[in-house]
């Protein structure tokens, strides 16, 4: 009895190891593991995700499932068939599993892949993604080019309005343009002094020399007088010529010129400084009469520029 016991233990018994599983229960789990596994999930996510694979997913779980089944339950009907089958089919199994898995790969993922690989474009609200591309193109060219054009149409409406009040107002005199001017001059009337001014004046603004007397005059009484010649009067302080800048400037600080500044500020382009003419009233005081000397008149100067003094920002106040 015992020797008919220790002959249907297996040899490694004796010792406590246990043997490894034979070559047929290794294809058994390997049909289980690498092919009825992977075809049945992949079967069921068809039939969840893809109803359009729904038939091959079937397909899939169909053959899947058996041969899981079959994988798993192999260690207890493995013993019912002979030994030569058996050893055959597990050699078949070991041998030809890899074409098995790659055949049922390629026969499931093959078209799935194919299709995607040969789809169309996609397709956005019934265009495709180069038509939409194409058309937003189109639209971006068609708004830039009405921008650039609605922009040079007001440029040019807006230079053509400047051109216009440029030549209304040149057409305009500048006994007109000073008219406003005389009325804010009423302010010129409180101050008390007596006054000798002198200005000059590049040739082209002789007109603004007038009318600035035209201002005064009514106002003050002043002695209006022009730069003396000093070619001929050695005497006379030598004026410097007008400066090649625009504009009014006036020399000294005084009174006047504090009052002719808020004036004229509104519609000319007003510089001060202190600089004085040196020698300008003693000579002046010598060429006057001793009544006229007694008078005391304060002296200021002032010099207008090469080009037009008006501030042109500021013409059409002039012109009201």
């Amino acid at each position: 009895m015992a020797a008919r016991r220790h002959q249907m233990l297996p040899p490694e018994s004796a010792s406590g190891a246990v043997p490894p599983p034979d070559p047929p229960s290794l294809a058994g789990e390997g049909w289980e593991g690498l092919i009825a596994i992977p075809l049945c999930e992949a079967g069921w996510h068809a039939v969840v995700n893809e109803p359009e694979h729904f038939a091959r997913g079937i397909a899939a779980i169909a053959v899947g499932l058996p041969l899981g089944l079959a994988g798993f339950s192999f260690h207890r009907w493995k013993a019912k068939i002979p030994d030569k089958a058996r050893d055959l089919i597990g050699l078949a199994a070991l041998r030809w599993w890899p074409a098995v898995a790659f055949l049922a790969f390629v026969y499931f993922a093959g078209p799935v892949a194919y299709q995607r690989a040969t789809a169309p474009p996609p397709v956005v609200n019934g265009f495709t993604q180069e038509q939409v591309d194409t058309k937003v193109s189109a639209a971006t060219a068609n708004l830039n080019a009405q921008l650039t054009e609605a922009t040079r149409q007001r440029d040019a409406a807006q230079q053509e309005a400047n051109t216009l009040r440029q030549q209304q107002i040149q057409n305009v005199s500048p006994s007109q343009k000073i008219g406003p001017l005389k009325a804010m001059a009423e302010s010129l009337a409180r101050i008390p002094d007596r006054w000798a001014v002198f200005i000059t004046f590049a040739p082209e603004n002789r007109e603004i020399r007038d009318l600035l007397w035209g201002i005064m005059r009514p106002r003050l009484s002043p002695w209006l007088m022009d730069a003396p010649d000093s070619s001929t009067d050695l005497d006379a302080p030598k004026f410097p010529p007008p400066p090649e800048e625009p504009g009014i400037t006036f020399h000294g600080s005084n009174a006047l010129n504090d009052q002719l500044q808020s004036v004229l500020s509104s519609c000319f382009v007003i510089r001060r400084t202190s600089k004085e003419m040196d020698g300008l009233k003693e000579w002046f005081n010598s060429r006057v009469s001793e009544p006229e000397r007694n008078e005391n008149r304060k002296i200021t100067w002032m010099e207008i520029g090469h080009g037009a003094p008006w501030i042109r920002r500021d013409l059409t106040q002039c012109l009201q």
